[in-house]
């Protein structure tokens, strides 16, 4: 690979479909002060859906497939070639930044240095890609385009003056039919996809301006999905005449799936109102979003950082994969400390739940390596801390 510097990138152009089997592409290096045109790609390396094994399984190293880049071969994730191949135009080249291609992995020092320009990178593309996978086998497309439908139907009452009344999508009066799109909701849920369970699609899906959701031969605006999510509070969902056939449980699955895409539109929103009131702070980000997965748990610090202003965590907000897990975890202790000038950031550590340690992190030091997840306010957690309860 060609070496880079300061603010330059790699930028992968995907060349236009040849007729052949093969994906070609070819590497260049741009300068992010010259406003280059590119998208930027979010995805899972693994597989875009839940493996169980009693446990999480990484499947990141699975199902290798060989592209060519720059007239040499390279292996990419299975998931990542399906989102070359629809992402491969006809007719013309594809500038778009993958993190997989264009930044080398086995260099921890250019790791770091392209890691700590992730939020200029997303931010600063014409548009960013999110690639859910492609539709699950045992769900039919026409049942995968119900749901497409159905985010249109919602986006168009949402747009609605009420001044002419919206038919109900058609698969809506057949019970079969409607079983078949809740199979297919589901499956694009964070219990099922898990694109919205990783780390790093969090600011992926919040810095871009502009994003389209990629789900098989499906192309959705994220501001549709968005939207969709701003409308479907449980009492405005349970008003609709959709609502009416649905059982409890049928009703929790589609709140619950919009409640957690409100919650990235509602990060998304104050990231690019601007303002220093609507500035993210960051003990809300790292404890709201920590249980989401990562393989390696530095991530868990520096995945984030793009969505609160680095400067306040002076020790910690630079990425830097030479230091330790425990390391990492100390700088951004102790930062978060002086931050407050109190104990408060040590509430949102689960070190007191065993189960949820993660080896080798001394007790006093936050560890954010757990999975487990913390949906609520700090505060909720000033039981386990008899000291920071008593304001010592």
């Amino acid at each position: 690979m060609e070496s880079i510097l300061g603010d330059q990138v790699r930028i992968l152009d995907i060349l236009p479909d040849d007729k052949g089997t093969t994906i070609r592409c070819q590497l260049r290096v741009v300068s992010l002060a010259d406003d280059p045109i590119y998208e930027a790609l979010s995805y899972v390396w693994g597989s875009p859906h839940h493996v169980w094994d009693g446990a999480y399984v990484d499947q990141s190293k699975a199902n290798l497939v060989s592209i060519e880049i720059s007239n040499r071969r390279q292996e990419v994730t299975s998931n990542l070639y399906a989102a070359l191949t629809r992402l491969r135009s006809s007719s013309k080249n594809r500038p778009v930044w993958i993190d997989q291609l264009c930044i080398n992995q086995n260099d921890y020092e250019e790791k770091s240095t392209q890691v700590q320009l992730m939020r200029k990178i997303y931010s600063k593309c014409t548009r960013g890609l999110i690639w859910l996978g492609e539709i699950r086998d045992d769900i039919p497309e026409n049942d995968a385009a119900t749901v497409v439908e159905y985010l249109v139907y919602i986006n168009a009452l949402l747009h609605s003056d009420g001044s002419s009344h919206l038919a109900l999508p058609n698969f809506t009066r057949s019970r079969p039919d409607f079983e078949r799109f809740l199979k297919a909701l589901r499956s694009i849920h964070r219990y099922q996809c898990t694109w919205w369970t990783r780390i790093w699609t969090l600011q992926e899906a919040v810095l871009p301006r502009k994003a389209d959701i990629f789900w098989g031969p499906f192309i959705i605006p994220w501001n549709t999905f968005l939207d969709a999510a701003r409308f479907f509070t449980f009492k405005s969902f349970l008003e609709l005449d959709i609502a009416s056939g649905l059982g409890k449980h049928e009703q929790w699955v589609m709140f619950d799936i919009f409640r957690y895409v409100k919650a990235l539109a509602d990060a998304r929103y104050r990231v690019h109102a601007g303002g220093v009131h609507m500035q993210l702070d960051p003990m809300h980000i790292l404890s709201r979003w920590r249980g989401r997965l990562a393989s390696d748990p530095r991530d868990k610090i520096y995945a984030l950082s793009s969505l609160y202003d680095n400067k306040t965590l002076p020790s910690s907000g630079k990425c830097d994969y030479s230091l330790t897990v425990q390391e990492v975890f100390e700088s951004v202790t102790m930062d978060l400390i002086q931050l407050y000038g109190d104990l408060r950031p040590l509430s949102m550590c689960p070190r007191v739940l065993c189960k949820y340690a993660t080896p080798g992190i001394p007790g006093w030091v936050i560890d954010l390596g757990s999975e487990r997840g913390y949906f609520g306010p700090w505060t909720t957690d000033y039981r386990l801390y008899d000291i920071t309860c008593r304001g010592l």
